[in-house]
């Protein structure tokens, strides 16, 4: 448990689903802080889009638990 390359591999394989989420967030941020009407209406429609295409959805939500 306490091996140090077993601990660096979880550590990487932490790091390659953290960090892409954090980037989301980040940009999700971003991006619905902002009253510029090209990305409103961008994002409404990104929305919808996601809304409407359960594949996606179910990765998301796979992706996030």
């Amino acid at each position: 448990m306490g091996n140090r390359s077993y601990l660096l591999d979880y550590e990487t394989d932490r790091q390659r689903h953290n960090v892409p989420t954090m980037l989301t967030i980040d940009s999700l941020q971003k991006l619905y802080s902002t009253t510029f009407t090209p990305l409103v209406l961008a994002r409404t429609l990104g929305l919808q889009l996601t809304n409407s295409l359960d594949p996606l959805k179910r990765m998301m939500v796979s992706h996030a638990s």
